[in-house]
C-alpha cells in the first residue's frame, strides 16, 4: 500500500518539475535578450543607475551593466524589433512605488493617451486597465495590466495607452494620475 501511494505521486510530481523547467527556460532566454540590451536602449541615460532591471538578481544594475558595455563584458545583443524595446521600456521605465501619489481620479470609458513625465505616478482605481507605451519610432509595447498600487514614470515623457477592460455587472474603470 505505502509503494502504491508513492508510486500515485510520481506523475504529478514529473508534471509539476516539467513545468518549472519551462519557466526556468523561458526566462532564461528572456534574460538573453533583455540584459544585454538594457545599457542600450535609448531611455537607460534618465534612469537610476541603482536600478534593478532583474529582480531575481538584486546585484544587478543599469549601472553596473552601462558600466560594463565598453569593457566588453556585456555581449552586443541581437537587434530588437520595435515592440520589444517598447517592451523593455516599458518595463524599465515604469515601476511599482510604495511612496507615489497620484494625482486626482478620473472615469475612462474608452482608450485614452497619457503622458507621463519623470515622477508621475498612475494607478487603476476601480475596475481594470491595459497600459501600452506607445514609443517615438512607432513601436508600441504589449499590453500590461495597470495595477490598483501605483506604478511611478522613472523617465519621461513616456506617451501611454489607457485600456479599460470591461468587467461584470458594468463596473467602471477609474484611473488616478
Amino acid at each position: 500500500a505505502v509503494a502504491l501511494v508513492l508510486v500515485v505521486g510520481i506523475p504529478g510530481n514529473v508534471a509539476r518539475f516539467r513545468e518549472g523547467a519551462n519557466g526556468l527556460v523561458a526566462q532564461t532566454q528572456f534574460d538573453r535578450w533583455f540584459i544585454p540590451s538594457v545599457p542600450r536602449n535609448p531611455i537607460v541615460k534618465q534612469l537610476p543607475r541603482s536600478l534593478e532591471p532583474n529582480s531575481l538578481d538584486p546585484d544587478l544594475t543599469v549601472g553596473w551593466l552601462v558600466d560594463s558595455v565598453p569593457s566588453g563584458r556585456i555581449p552586443a545583443p541581437r537587434p530588437l524589433t520595435p515592440t520589444e524595446l517598447a517592451n523593455q521600456t516599458l518595463i524599465l521605465a515604469l515601476r511599482p512605488s510604495a511612496t507615489a501619489q497620484p494625482a486626482p481620479c478620473r472615469l475612462l470609458r474608452a482608450p485614452a493617451i497619457r503622458v507621463l513625465h519623470k515622477g508621475d505616478s498612475l494607478r487603476v482605481s476601480i475596475g481594470r486597465a491595459d497600459v501600452i507605451y506607445l514609443a517615438q519610432d512607432g513601436g508600441h509595447s504589449l499590453p500590461t495590466p495597470l495595477r490598483t498600487s501605483p506604478v511611478v514614470a522613472l523617465a519621461g515623457p513616456l506617451r501611454l495607452r489607457l485600456v479599460p477592460i470591461p468587467g461584470g455587472s458594468n463596473t467602471p474603470t477609474v484611473v488616478c494620475g
